[in-house]
């Protein structure tokens, strides 16, 4: 398998920003991006050890704004020649209460919804504790903002946001066992890939790769 692994958002454009007390007058600054790109850096070692190709787009590590950094990973997504690709989130609320699981694909891929079913599944176990609901997946219905990214990639993608960064004991949890938080994330995501991989027919794993625009496959 071939597979795009991407951080959400990027080190000029963050995403969800949130800062925790530390003790003692000492706060920090947790950021979407910084979060998803450990996770993602780990992820990719992990499948490649597991005999897995991983693209990760240049543009990730750029400090470009939006939607710069999304055209542009969108664009080298869809020149790498992948069979899958996932862009990690973390969610967030103005209401701090709200944490579960969710997994978006465009409305038209069947593949991406299995592989949104399979990923949604796993953030529930390595979460379970946290979230408030059963894992959503969801077609994105939306063209606009970072959910675009669903919608202009050929081949099936998927984004995943397996909590709320909002939501406090997430925040607490990052804050005092941060090294756990990333590995139990990390095993979510290559378990629900490599799943959605060994679930493929043979047919669809030698299918022509990046081949149906939109992620319509």
């Amino acid at each position: 398998m071939r597979v795009a692994i991407v951080p959400g958002h990027s080190s000029a454009a963050p995403g969800a920003v949130r800062t925790v007390d530390c003790g003692k007058g000492r706060h920090r600054e947790l950021r979407e991006y910084d979060l998803c790109r450990e996770i993602s850096e780990e992820l990719a070692t992990q499948l490649r050890r597991d005999g897995h190709s991983v693209f990760e787009p240049p543009s990730a590590r750029q400090p470009l704004g939006y939607p710069e950094y999304l055209d542009e990973r969108i664009r080298e997504i869809n020149e790498a020649g992948v069979h899958a690709a996932v862009e990690l989130h973390l969610n967030a609320s103005l209401d701090p209460s709200l944490n579960f699981a969710l997994a978006l694909y465009h409305p038209q891929s069947e593949r991406g919804k299995r592989l949104a079913e399979a990923l949604a599944a796993e953030f529930q176990i390595a979460l379970l504790p946290y979230h408030d609901s059963p894992p959503r997946v969801e077609p994105d219905t939306w063209t606009g903002g970072t959910k675009a990214f669903v919608r202009h990639t050929h081949p099936p993608a998927v984004i995943g946001e397996p909590c709320f960064l909002s939501h406090p004991p997430i925040q607490e949890f990052i804050r005092d066992r941060g090294e756990e938080f990333v590995a139990e994330l990390v095993v979510a995501y290559r378990r629900g890939i490599e799943a959605w991989w060994a679930a493929q027919a043979p047919m669809a794993q030698s299918q022509k790769i990046g081949a149906e625009p939109g992620g319509r496959a």
